[in-house]
């Protein structure tokens, strides 16, 4: 048992943008489990109480749930003793395992006696705060990842913390939405993730730009319209927005963007559940990496930039080092080895797999002869094609369409 498994743990919370509070004596950070509220509140005094309730009830190999005074839950459990020098004990939260609805939060209001102010502050609170589908999707997660930790038997109890007082004497000057946590505000952390999700999508890594969307879609953002479909899918449209301009931001042709892009405008505009919207976020997220992965220039030289922006816009022609050397105003020297040295193969080489991806993509999609495919991607001489659709496919394109077509029968 080693702590990488319990770096492994808080990796995947992490994932879910849940903290994760360990505490140990002195327990001088126990106003980091919910990021500093009571603090702020002028209720300092109850996690004395929570100090001496974690001390009092936290058994081996048990997870308590708790949900305080706030409606704010929270996971509570006892660390072994291996892993001492981190905490004694952990505490997972503060999360919903629901969203917070008007009347709860009216009921709430009203209980406590809070101004106006108090609660439009309470609100933005809430806002930040993690929403988990339900307990229970939670503690299907979390169970099987503490087993490695506190072994197989694991036993759930719930509590309810709640203040001695009956009523919070909050003042109208407090603002519990600043120093959300010792480093960075909620907001500030948003905008971390969603530029660490476009950072992965500039590089065309698709698993981490997802691991950064689920982070990402933790926070609860403010409606911006009262319709629920219409405010999604104006969220999906800035976000295929933010796509557009990565993509970007790494020398992909305004061509192959807008593209794209025009194609999921169209398709968000054509969801009609937030279900459809969902899945189309994934999509954006993929294609738009590979996107990047085809077609971004970022690592090469204006005249090899150049150059290939020309050759993926006429492949269809008979291209040549000369013709392509005469537009780009080089010489065919120069062009030639600096194309060799950056892309590593050769400017012929280059026009052919480029012509070759486009004939592929016909005899995949398409009941075209042959020959025709061929003068689409810039072959004059047919035989002259499917000698070099052997030299880099290994058959020639009639068998290759022989394979496809007996695939799929």
């Amino acid at each position: 048992m080693t702590l990488n498994m319990l770096d492994y743990i808080t990796s995947i919370l992490d994932s879910q943008n849940i903290q994760c509070t360990f505490l140990k004596a002195p327990y001088d950070n126990l106003s980091n489990i919910d990021y500093n509220l009571r603090h702020k509140l002028g209720l300092t005094i109850e996690y004395i109480s929570i100090h001496e309730w974690i001390m009092t009830h936290c058994a081996s190999n048990t997870l308590y749930i708790l949900r305080d005074s706030f409606l704010l839950s929270y996971i509570v459990f006892k660390l072994p003793n291996e892993f001492f020098e981190v905490g004694e004990y952990a505490v997972l939260g503060p999360l919903f395992f629901q969203p917070l609805t008007k009347e709860t939060f009216a009921t709430l209001s009203q209980k406590y006696q809070w101004s106006s102010n108090v609660q439009n502050q309470f609100l933005s609170f809430y806002e930040e705060i993690t929403i988990f589908p339900s307990e229970d999707r939670f503690i299907a997660l979390i169970i099987p990842l503490l087993k490695g930790i506190l072994g197989k038997d694991i036993y759930l109890q719930h509590f309810e913390l709640s203040p001695k007082e009956t009523k919070m004497d909050i003042v109208d000057i407090v603002d519990l939405c600043t120093d959300m946590d010792p480093n960075l505000s909620f907001i500030q952390k948003r905008y971390d993730i969603e530029n660490q999700l476009l950072d992965a999508v500039k590089h065309g890594n698709y698993a981490k730009a997802t691991l950064y969307h689920k982070k990402f879609i933790q926070y609860n953002i403010k409606p911006r319209v009262t319709n629920l479909l219409r405010n999604e899918q104006n969220m999906l449209i800035i976000f295929n927005s933010l796509l557009r301009k990565a993509v970007e931001d790494v020398h992909v042709h305004p061509y192959h963007i807008d593209l794209l892009s025009r194609k999921f405008a169209i398709k968000i505009e054509g969801c009609t559940n937030t279900e459809q919207l969902a899945s189309l976020t994934n999509e954006m997220l993929h294609k738009y990496c590979i996107l990047v992965q085809n077609h971004s220039l970022v690592n090469y030289s204006s005249p090899i930039q150049n150059c290939i922006t020309y050759i993926e816009f006429n492949y269809t022609e008979n291209l040549t080092l000369d013709i392509i050397a005469h537009a780009l105003n080089l010489s065919n020297a120069y062009l030639s080895n600096l194309f060799k040295k950056e892309v590593g193969i050769t400017i012929t080489d280059f026009i052919h797999k480029t012509q070759l991806r486009h004939a592929i993509k016909l005899l995949n999609t398409t009941q075209l002869p042959i020959h025709d495919i061929a003068i689409q991607c810039g072959f004059d001489d047919i035989n002259y094609f499917s000698r070099v659709f052997k030299k880099y496919q290994g058959q020639t394109p009639s068998t290759y369409r022989k394979i496809i077509h007996q695939a799929h029968h």
